[in-house]
């Protein structure tokens, strides 16, 4: 005989199991329980005839050789069914059993597990099944609302319903009215209990004694705990010889299998039984009140939801200022901190309410709310939540022998509730991994030794030290860079000397951006900065600084491919620290800024952007590229300097078509030079630049300032006025522009000569290649008078001419006329020097 069993007091999700275990194994029959649920007895007074089943009453153990569990794992008498071989299909814990094949996981009824198979198999499900299942789910999962449920619940609920599962039918069956005898009893245990705050948790506990039955506990728990609006519920009721432990919550934090497992009790952590002998009721409370502590799970506390460092304002801080800090960091408001003690807040509605009365000039205590609430850092989540909601407060400040440690908004609230990352990370948790053997093999022995030495200083002064910067990005693009940037977790500044105390060497240093340069024995600069924070008082400005860790010191970069370090700390050396996931954009050739507004904050990142995405092939991601439009009319509010600098790094790097094409696949070229010549002009100028700088063997340091002219329009060039330039640059710009004009009409080779023999080449190339790329008279004339014959006025004394004024242009006109005829000879050149023409030409002027 083949059965198929399920628990006693059956509900819902037990009998839809018995009827899906029978519908995937058709010789198996369905043994219907003795006691079963008020909601399933009421429902098989009208679907009973639906299947066929016998009364677990009738088996006879030596006959059964075959038996399916549902919905349980557990069976009154088991060892008088030792002979038989048993299949499992639950979803309680444990998953496994030695003494049979299971199906078991974690979802929200069991009934979800074998329609899962039932689809698997395509066995058809008719209207009527479809609803018995459906009623399985949604009662055990409550609508889906308790928390074991699982999107596989929501799954095949959903494909029950396309089944033709009546709704109608689930609601009128799941939840039955409560009799007047069940009332009567939950209005008795609601009068008897009480509610004790446990670990932020609020559990209402109730015990009765009666002496006849009154079945449905488990709905009356339900009921009692929707009306004490508790986290928890626990009711003793007594009735008769046997007494009956019934739980229910609505909190994942609560477990109660743990107390009721010595008590033979079992079912899930937040709906669990038992079933006690009567002389066991005092002892099931004492145990209850004694360990009840234990079944509320240790939460997430403030420390581990709290923001920090915490970003604060001093109380004589104007609103405009705190308005800015607003922008910067993106808060909804500020903890007001003096000397180091909190003594107010303020928030967005504070400071706009401020500006809107003009009153941004006025200080922040002004405007602040005074003796706000604090909590320690091990208040609980729950108690967190009615701290907000009672007070109606956004903000609680975190302190630890007063002072503040952190703060905890209510972002950082809803990130928990949600087991979301909070705010101030872009990942589930940092990466890390070793890249020790990386490091060694692709940095020189020194390189490498003088990190690991760096690590030993960083060990002796207990202070946590990294690689960062272009190097650590270069070890995973296969460049070579040994431009070492350390920062330290602590004052850079006193770790640089304590470098050149040890190991000897110069230490160089800046107060304000706390920030060194230790120059090693053997010559190589190592940059050292203190791990911070940067923050801008308005868009487009210098950086101010405040001390802060490794991930605050990250969030200020760039590029999330600029945010990876390397621990050099001993015992952790070469661990590489990926907060952001750079690793991964490196891998996917991305580049993405890290908050949105990273190119409002420092618009230099656009033009930082067309460099790596030229250098490295990289592009930016769909959002940063949005960024990056919304923000190039921010460039116009950038110094000329730091744009001079940022499009100088572009040209140094690139060639001249390639920086073009960068600044116009971000189309920031109009904000920063103007329109740019067309494709085909560009790279003319840029083959006809490579080409004289070759053959004149042109080492300037003007080179690439020639190439930003370049870039330019004719027309354009006053744009780089905007630019704070070098006097040579400047003088640059402006003697090309003059040869430009210059040369607009017809030049004889001696005009050129006569204006330009002491002008350099660069100036001559660039005016000339502007012209024409193809070659001019004018880039002739700059080739030919370092290749041709000179004469001096010792030539022409030797020919007989007197000394005087007409040496000098008769001397011009020479070098003119070798340049125009490069095959004569120095005697053929000289006797036209010395013709009648040209000394009549000479007296005549």
């Amino acid at each position: 005989m083949k059965v198929i069993l399920t628990h006693s007091n059956a509900d819902f999700d037990a009998l839809a199991s018995l009827i899906a275990a029978s519908t995937l194994h058709p010789d198996y029959q369905i043994a219907l329980p003795t006691r079963l649920t008020s909601e399933v007895a009421h429902f098989l007074e009208i679907y009973k005839d639906m299947f066929t089943s016998i009364s677990t009453n009738d088996l006879v153990p030596n006959d059964v050789s075959h038996i399916i569990l549902v919905d349980t794992h557990e069976m009154p008498h088991i060892e008088q069914y030792d002979h038989a071989s048993f299949i499992i299909y639950d979803h309680h814990e444990p998953f496994t059993h030695d003494f049979a094949t299971c199906y078991c996981e974690p979802v929200g009824a069991t009934t979800t597990l074998l329609v899962e198979k039932i689809i698997e198999q395509h066995i058809e499900i008719n209207p009527l099944l479809a609803t018995v299942f459906a009623l399985g789910i949604y009662s055990d999962t409550d609508s889906f609302r308790i928390t074991s449920t699982t999107s596989r619940d929501m799954r095949i609920a959903a494909h029950l319903l396309e089944k033709g599962a009546n709704l109608e039918v689930v609601s009128q069956f799941k939840e039955v009215a409560l009799t007047e005898d069940q009332q009567d009893l939950t209005m008795k245990m609601m009068d008897n209990g009480n509610i004790y705050s446990i670990k932020g948790m609020d559990v209402f506990i109730s015990q009765h004694n009666q002496s006849h039955y009154t079945g449905h506990l488990a709905h009356i728990t339900k009921k009692m705990l929707q009306l004490t609006g508790a986290d928890a519920c626990i009711n003793i009721v007594t009735m008769g010889s046997k007494t009956f432990v019934t739980c229910r919550s609505v909190s994942e934090l609560i477990d109660f299998r743990p107390l009721l497992t010595p008590f033979n009790g079992g079912g899930h952590a937040q709906a669990a039984a038992a079933t006690l002998k009567n002389e066991d009721a005092q002892k099931f409370y004492s145990h209850l009140m004694r360990n009840l502590q234990d079944t509320i799970v240790t939460g997430l506390l403030a420390k581990d939801i709290m923001s920090c460092p915490v970003n604060v304002v001093s109380p004589k801080a104007s609103i405009e200022t705190a308005s800015k800090m607003l922008l910067r960091y993106g808060h909804s408001g500020f903890p007001v901190v003096e000397e180091e003690r909190v003594v107010g807040v303020i928030s967005r509605r504070d400071i706009d309410k401020a500006i809107h009365h003009d009153l941004g000039h006025a200080p922040v205590k002004g405007f602040m709310q005074r003796s706000p609430i604090t909590i320690d850092k091990i208040k609980t989540l729950a108690e967190i939540k009615e701290l907000m909601i009672t007070n109606h407060i956004g903000r609680l400040p975190v302190i630890e022998d007063e002072k503040l440690i952190g703060i905890i908004s209510r972002s950082d609230v809803i990130a928990a509730m949600h087991k979301l990352e909070p705010k101030k990370s872009l990942q589930p948790s940092v990466i890390k991994r070793q890249v020790a053997k990386t490091m060694q093999k692709k940095l020189s022995p020194l390189y490498f030794s003088i990190l690991q030495s760096i690590g030993h200083v960083a060990d002796t002064n207990k202070i946590d030290t990294f690689l960062i910067g272009g190097i650590v990005r270069d070890l995973f693009l296969d460049v070579q860079n040994e431009d070492i940037d350390i920062v330290v977790e602590g004052d850079g500044i006193a770790f640089a000397h304590s470098l050149k105390e040890t190991y000897g060497g110069r230490v160089r240093f800046h107060e304000a951006f706390r920030t060194a340069t230790w120059e090693h024995p053997e010559g190589v600069a190592i940059d050292i900065t203190s791990a911070r924070v940067e923050y801008y008082d308005f868009p487009a400005a210098l950086p101010k600084v405040t001390l802060s860790s490794l991930r605050e010191d990250m969030y200020r970069r760039d590029f999330t491919i600029n945010t990876l370090a390397v621990s050099l700390n001993k015992n952790v050396f070469g661990e590489l620290i990926d907060h952001f996931q750079g690793l991964a954009d490196i891998r996917k050739k991305t580049l993405r800024v890290l908050y949105n507004l990273s190119f409002v904050e420092d618009p230099t990142r656009l033009l930082r952007a067309a460099r790596f995405s030229a250098r490295f092939s990289f592009t930016l991601d769909a959002q940063s590229a949005q960024l990056a439009q919304e923000s190039k009319e921010m460039l116009k509010e950038v110094s000329g300097d730091r744009l001079h600098d940022e499009l100088l790094k572009l040209v140094s790097e690139l060639n001249i078509v390639k920086s073009a094409d960068s600044l116009k696949f971000l189309h920031i070229d109009q904000e920063l030079i103007g329109k740019l010549p067309d494709q085909s002009t560009l790279k003319q100028r840029e083959r006809a630049f490579r080409r004289y700088v070759k053959i004149l063997s042109l080492e300037n340091e003007l080179l690439d300032f020639g190439k930003i002219l370049l870039l330019c329009s004719n027309s354009k060039l006053d744009h780089l006025l905007r630019f704070t330039m070098k006097r040579t640059e400047k003088k640059l710009l402006t003697n090309v522009k003059e040869w430009i004009d210059f040369m607009q009409s017809k030049r004889e080779t001696l005009e050129i000569h006569e204006k330009g023999h002491k002008t350099q080449d660069l100036t001559l190339i660039l005016a000339s290649i502007m012209l024409n790329p193809n070659g001019s008279k004018l880039s002739s004339y700059t080739y030919l008078r370092k290749h041709t014959i000179t004469f001096t006025g010792a030539d022409l004394i030797a020919k007989g001419m007197n000394p005087g004024p007409s040496f000098k242009v008769i001397l011009s006109y020479l070098k003119a006329y070798a340049i125009d005829h490069p095959t004569l000879s120095r005697e053929e050149l000289l006797v036209r020097a010395t013709s009648p023409d040209l000394i009549k030409k000479n007296e005549q002027k």
